[in-house]
């Protein structure tokens, strides 16, 4: 399986970006640790040329799997089911900038915090399942127009109170008929929803678009108490043909940590390979 990394432009405050810096410096160390991608979190979009991120991807040979808008839209308190009405139609304003982006680099882009809360400043969002749905519609629509990728990312009940579970996001994506709308599984967010990560992947396996893997406390895979051969297994034998994204607080963020981490989910990939044999 092929191998990405989070990566988070300067002013990117998230904990879990595996490499951080401008750009430039982003691809060349991808590069130099053989990674196959990263997953781009960018503090503004604005500050990303789609010729320059396509010019560096392919000087590095590093693809540009994923790309996030969320500093962009948290920043400003931008989302999807915000309660202020301009709020949310900032949202779909902002989004073809976005969806622009992606199209040009053939990347992903994820839905994950920017979909809001039912409860904003700790008052119920009025009619929350409809305003999640109805943008939705909208969003896969403009994605549809891009020719992208969108992926529905299931976060766990104390960062978000929406859209828990992997079947939760199969369900949106249904019951919205969804045509461009994946789920992003999150083995982290998993490991606390989840009755089983195995079955839990398997029940969605065909809306697979990509997954982020760390271990049970958001380390380094390896680094907590997860059993990840079984999850490689799983997607094997899924077909899953897209990234494992490592999205990781690693501790040491050196390129020895880094390379460690690579080899650690590449080993796993290869042993599930052998046995598959």
């Amino acid at each position: 399986m092929r191998i990405s990394v989070s990566a988070g432009t300067q002013g990117v405050s998230l904990p879990h970006m595996v490499i951080r810096g401008p750009l430039e410096s982003i691809f060349e160390t991808a590069s130099r640790l053989s990674v196959d991608g990263v997953d781009l979190f960018l503090s503004e979009v604005a500050e990303a040329d789609a010729s320059e991120l396509s010019r560096l991807s392919e000087a590095h040979s590093v693809d540009i799997v994923l790309i996030s808008p969320l500093a962009d839209l948290i920043e400003a308190s931008i989302t999807m089911t915000s309660p202020d009405h301009a709020l949310a139609d900032d949202y779909m304003c902002r989004a073809p900038r976005h969806l622009e982006l992606a199209a040009a680099v053939g990347a992903i882009v994820p839905i994950g915090f920017t979909r809001g809360r039912r409860t904003h400043n700790d008052v119920p969002v009025p009619d929350y399942d409809t305003r999640l749905m109805e943008a939705l519609v909208r969003y896969d629509a403009l994605a549809q127009e891009f020719g992208i990728q969108l992926a529905i990312e299931p976060i766990n009940r104390y960062e978000i109170d929406s859209v828990n579970t992997v079947q939760d996001a199969v369900r949106l994506v249904r019951d919205c008929d969804l045509k461009n709308t994946g789920i992003l599984a999150d083995l982290f967010h998993m490991n606390i929803e989840e009755v089983s990560i195995v079955e839990a992947l398997r029940s969605a396996a065909d809306l697979l678009t990509h997954v982020h893997i760390s271990d049970s406390n958001r380390r380094a895979p390896g680094a907590g108490h997860l059993n990840l051969l079984p999850v490689v297994r799983t997607l094997k034998r899924a077909d899953y043909d897209g990234f494992l994204g490592i999205e990781a607080i690693l501790g040491d963020a050196s390129e020895d940590a880094i390379r460690a981490s690579v080899g650690y989910v590449r080993a796993l990939g290869d042993v599930v390979h052998v046995k598959s044999t």
